[in-house]
């Protein structure tokens, strides 16, 4: 059963995340506030808002010992919330002029990247140090959509369309960037 504001009027990719001995599910609602349900082994909680005024799909990653949400405004600002164990941190602005919703990882142990595509079709990416953000950086490009993250250890791979119709990769080895890489999409799909 629904919730208020969980009326399936405003489609977007839910966010899925194992924090401990739990699964998290987070969506945004069509008022555009976030929900999370949480499975805890045994049985699905209801639906919980986490608030927000937010627009597109959200990511969710664990970090240490918190869980951190991240979602785009309609001020096109990536913005954070955060459970440190015992309480949610509420939407903190990270600021941005974004076109597609935020992906995150963490790498390297300790470090955290959010990676969303500008207004200008531009891949920016922000890194949590452990003590601060960085502020976005360009990694260039020229993409449409929202871009696809995976690390191992130390290295962190992005992936997402250009505007030629190709899959783009860029790979983070651990202290640089590769250049952007196209693998062609020409073939037609079978489903």
């Amino acid at each position: 059963s629904g919730v208020s504001g969980m009326d399936g009027s405003t489609p977007n990719n839910p966010a899925v995340v194992g924090y401990y001995t739990e699964l998290d599910v987070l969506i945004r609602g069509g008022d555009g506030r976030v929900y999370k349900k949480t499975w805890n082994g045994q049985f699905w909680s209801g639906w919980n808002s986490l608030g927000g005024n937010l627009v597109g799909s959200p990511a969710a990653i664990t970090y240490n010992t918190e869980l951190s949400v991240f979602a785009r405004g309609g001020d096109n600002h990536i913005y954070k919330n955060t459970w440190n164990g015992a309480a949610w941190s509420g939407w903190n602005d990270l600021g941005g002029n974004m076109a597609s919703d935020p992906v995150a990882v963490t790498y390297g142990g300790g470090m955290m990247d959010i990676y969303a595509r500008g207004q200008d079709c531009h891949l920016y990416k922000n890194t949590w140090n452990g003590e601060s953000w960085s502020g976005w950086n360009s990694l260039g490009g020229c993409l449409t959509g929202t871009p696809s993250v995976v690390s191992r250890g130390s290295a962190v791979h992005v992936f997402i369309h250009g505007t030629a119709g190709n899959i783009y990769q860029k790979t983070w080895n651990g202290s640089s960037w590769s250049s952007w890489r196209a693998s062609s999409t020409s073939h037609s799909f079978v489903g």
